[in-house]
C-alpha cells in the first residue's frame, strides 16, 4: 500500500465492497489467500475476522481465508 494510507481504514473497506458485490451474487463467503510466508498479511486479514479454512500446497504454501458475508453486504461480526 502506497505511504500515508497505512492505518486510514481503506483495506477494510475495500473488504466490505467485496463483501457486498459476494452477497448480490448470493454467495454466502468471502475468500482470500496469500503465501504463508507472508505473516503481515496473514496477521491482517485475522485481525479483520478472517479464519483460515486450509493450507493449498502448490509449489508454494498458501493460507487460504473465509468469511461470512452478512445479507446486507458487510461481514458478519465486523
Amino acid at each position: 500500500m502506497r505511504k500515508g494510507f497505512n492505518g486510514s481504514g481503506l483495506g477494510g473497506f475495500m473488504l466490505d465492497w467485496c463483501a457486498a458485490k459476494v452477497s448480490d451474487l448470493n454467495r454466502r463467503l468471502v475468500r482470500l489467500d496469500c503465501a504463508v510466508q507472508n505473516t503481515k498479511l496473514c496477521a491482517y486479514y485475522e485481525s479483520l475476522g478472517f479464519s483460515r479454512a486450509e493450507l493449498k500446497l502448490d509449489g508454494r504454501v498458501w493460507s487460504l481465508y473465509e468469511k461470512e458475508a452478512a445479507l446486507d453486504g458487510s461481514f458478519s461480526g465486523s
